[in-house]
């Protein structure tokens, strides 16, 4: 298909008029035309230069938007292993809230029992280890969507699927 650029190019045409040559005003049919068209482009070899020249701005265009590529996914799994180390340390933290609210509600439980605190503080103290358990169930839930952003960023959700 290149080299047909560089061939010559011969077409014919012919054509017949119903109409005369002084159209409007005549309407006998003698019109006619004919004609010969040849065409040959000369390759000075600029056009390979710059198709080269092209496909060399387009490599380093593609090599560029790889890199950008390349460094963008590293940021991304970076960030999710980040936000799932954070995930992990609200959890850890969340535990340590359940453990701490339990021994609170224990000690209220016997307290109340030998009629120290009032029903209200235990009633309290309940209310704190069950928002601990929430926070904890949340911070699970955050665990598992950070996971699943790591392996999501790192190309190996499916694997796992």
């Amino acid at each position: 298909l290149v080299l047909s650029d560089n061939l010559p190019q011969i077409s014919g045409f012919a054509e017949y008029r119903l109409n005369g040559k002084n159209y409007p005003f005549q309407s006998h049919g003698d019109g006619y035309t004919a004609g010969l068209k040849f065409v040959w482009r000369f390759d000075t070899g600029l056009t390979v230069l710059k198709k080269a020249e092209a496909v060399i701005e387009r490599k380093s265009a593609l090599l560029e938007r790889y890199k950008y590529l390349q460094e963008n996914i590293l940021l991304e799994v970076e960030s999710a292993i980040s936000d799932y180390r954070n995930a992990l340390a609200k959890l850890r933290s969340a535990e340590e809230r359940v453990k701490h609210a339990k021994e609170v509600v224990r000690v209220m439980s016997i307290r109340y029992n030998a009629g120290l605190v009032r029903m209200v503080d235990l009633l309290d103290a309940q209310t704190q280890l069950d928002l601990a358990r929430f926070e904890r169930i949340e911070a699970i839930k955050a665990c598992h969507e950070a996971f699943a952003k790591v392996l999501f960023a790192s190309s190996s959700f499916e694997e796992l699927l």
